[in-house]
């Protein structure tokens, strides 16, 4: 009898062909909403839900008074509360914030004082990357 015993190398290469010829191929991607035979299957990219790559086709936008910093006691403050707006904003995905002024009268006031300018100009400052 001469039969040829297989070694431990020639065993662990069958093995892996063997899980390779039953594994899917890892770059097609199903669509959980899609059935799973027939023509649905193969359209199955072209419903909204599956396609990741469009953006949404509205804008998410909060208009804010400037004067909502005005009651911050200090500067600090007033910073610390700009930047909790942009964190909400943030999670919400909020797309634009819009500062707008609520005031009737017309001040004249320096750069340092107009709490719209301030309370944009913070938002533009964390607005940009780092």
């Amino acid at each position: 009898m001469s039969s040829k015993r297989k070694t431990t190398k020639e065993t662990r290469q069958g093995t892996v062909e063997k899980r390779a010829k039953l594994a899917l191929p890892s770059k097609q991607k199903s669509c959980p909403y899609a059935s799973d035979s027939g023509p649905e299957r193969e359209a199955a990219g072209s419903h909204d839900l599956c396609n990741k790559s469009k953006g949404r086709h509205y804008t998410v936008s909060i208009a804010l008074p400037g004067s909502i910093v005005d009651n911050a006691q200090s500067t600090e403050l007033k910073t610390y509360l700009a930047g909790q707006i942009a964190r909400a904003a943030v999670i919400f995905n909020v797309d634009e914030i819009i500062v707008f002024n609520e005031s009737v009268q017309r001040k004249v006031l320096s750069n340092a004082q107009d709490c719209n300018l301030f309370l944009a100009r913070i938002l533009q400052y964390l607005e940009t990357p780092q």
